[in-house]
């Protein structure tokens, strides 16, 4: 008989219900986590690993931990984000979106992302953007 584990012990990423956005916090990431619950489920039918879906690995910038990026960087200069590095376990093509996620953060303007869906993207730090926390997500 298998421990039983935590999956905080596997994945940096909980998902928070008490915030301030309420329960559309988890809403927003519905088709995510049921499609990930889809695939734990196709875990338990077969014991090798290569007959059911896993998760994409992501590389932002290089970087192959699972850990939330922080980036600092001057009013009016461009940030480089590239995905170069991702894979997929069963080698299927991947696909890509660039987003912001303007919620949990201080600046609440839209900002432009060069090539939203490309591997690679660009983007911009606004002038009014001073002292203001902005997430990107991939």
């Amino acid at each position: 008989m298998k421990p039983v584990t935590n999956e905080a012990d596997y994945d940096p990423y909980l998902i928070f219900g008490k915030t301030f956005e309420g329960a559309n916090a988890i809403n927003r990431c519905s088709d995510g986590y049921e499609n990930d619950f889809a695939a734990r489920t196709d875990w338990t039918l077969t014991s090798k690993y290569a007959d059911a879906n896993h998760q994409p690995v992501a590389v932002i910038n290089g970087d192959t931990s699972r850990n939330v990026l922080s980036v600092s960087e001057a009013i009016g200069s461009m940030v480089e984000l590239s995905a170069v590095g991702s894979s997929n376990p069963k080698k299927n093509s991947l696909s890509y979106a660039w987003s912001f996620y303007l919620e949990p953060i201080s600046y609440q303007s839209d900002m432009k992302i060069e090539n939203l869906t490309a591997e690679t993207s660009k983007v911009s730090i606004p002038s009014d953007g001073v002292g203001k926390d902005m997430n990107l997500i991939l």
